[in-house]
């Protein structure tokens, strides 16, 4: 299944292009998700661990089953003043 991404913050700048467009296996989770974006930018694997996903205004939980064609927002901790 094809999705889409849309990073914030430092992931944003941080992330390739082409890492915006997501292929995964029917049923992938968002754990899945996290993992295989681990695994393509390991430089990344300290930020992505911390990092949440939303889908239409809505916090997901590691287990929830990604949707076919779905724009996934990845909301990275951030801290300031």
């Amino acid at each position: 299944m094809k999705i889409m991404l849309k990073p914030f913050a430092m992931l944003r700048e941080s992330l390739p292009p082409e890492a915006k467009n997501q292929e995964l296996d029917a049923g992938s989770t968002i754990a899945d998700l996290l993992v295989k974006l681990q695994n393509s930018h390991p430089v990344l694997r300290p930020v992505l661990q911390c990092t949440r996903v939303a889908y239409r205004d809505t916090y997901l939980a590691a287990d929830e089953v990604l949707e076919e064609g779905g724009e996934y927002a990845l909301i990275p901790p951030v801290s300031g003043g």
